[in-house]
Formats: structure tokens, C-alpha cells, sequence
């Protein structure tokens, strides 16, 4: 699983998580796929079917969410987020980009 310790989501009006978490989510899909085979292979086939991400929403509520809750960080309730670049892999507070001339 790729991991960048510094790239996250920002989502439900600027609600966060930290990388980590969001490796979690990511961890959350391998363990559906390694040991929950059938159940993981049934629920993306049937996302193709209904267009619904019943993986995603799954993932977030079983991983993603229990982890966030835990690191009192936002709690998300669809797949959608917009990326953010965090101060480190723990952390929701996001990095101040500069621009020299």
C-alpha cells in the first residue's frame, strides 16, 4: 500500500483526518480483499451493478471511522473528500505552501 505521510482528506466542510487514518482506510480494503475474499469480490461487483461504493462505505464506517474516532479527527459519511497536505503522518493540521518570487 503507497503511503505518503504528509497526504490527506479534508471533507464535510473542512472536517479532517490524518494520514495515518487514511492509511487505515487503505488497510481496511486489504483486509476486505486478503481475508474477507468472497464478501469483498461480491460488494465491488455489485458497486458495478448499482454505481453505489458499497466498499467505501464499508471501509469507512468498520476502519476509517473507529480509527478517527479514536484521534477525536472528522468522521466521514460518503467517499468524498478533497486531498490536503498535512504537518506530519498524526496530524490533521494542514501545511502552509509558500510561493518565493
Amino acid at each position: 500500500i503507497p503511503f505518503n505521510p504528509n497526504a490527506s482528506i479534508s471533507f464535510n466542510n473542512g472536517e479532517k483526518i490524518s494520514p495515518s487514518t487514511a492509511l487505515g482506510h487503505e488497510i481496511g480494503h486489504a483486509y476486505h480483499a486478503l481475508f474477507r475474499t468472497q464478501q469483498y469480490l461480491q460488494r465491488k461487483l455489485q458497486e458495478q451493478r448499482d454505481d453505489v461504493e458499497y466498499e467505501e462505505k464499508m471501509t469507512i464506517a468498520n476502519f476509517e471511522n473507529r480509527i478517527a474516532k479514536f484521534y477525536c479527527e472528522g468522521i466521514r459519511t460518503t467517499h468524498l473528500g478533497t486531498p490536503i497536505y498535512t504537518i506530519s503522518e498524526n496530524s490533521t493540521t494542514e501545511q502552509t505552501v509558500t510561493h518565493d518570487n
